[in-house]
């Protein structure tokens, strides 16, 4: 499996952004002092009407809290 970061999209700063933008500065609190929270959701889409499901994102978000 191979990740293509060129034609990735991220979300930063409240938007969806092209991956090779979402960069921080390196003097950030997050960077210093590990303050950043590392998360990843399943997407399902359904091949025959192309509609997306993303699993238990309720639950997700909620053990996030």
């Amino acid at each position: 499996m191979s990740f293509d970061l060129n034609n990735s999209t991220s979300y930063f700063n409240k938007k969806f952004v092209p991956f090779k933008d979402a960069s921080i500065s390196i003097a950030s609190s997050a960077v210093l002092y590990g303050l950043g929270v590392y998360t990843v959701n399943c997407l399902f889409v359904n091949q025959k009407t192309s509609k997306k499901y993303l699993f238990r994102l309720s639950d997700h978000y909620k053990i996030l809290l």
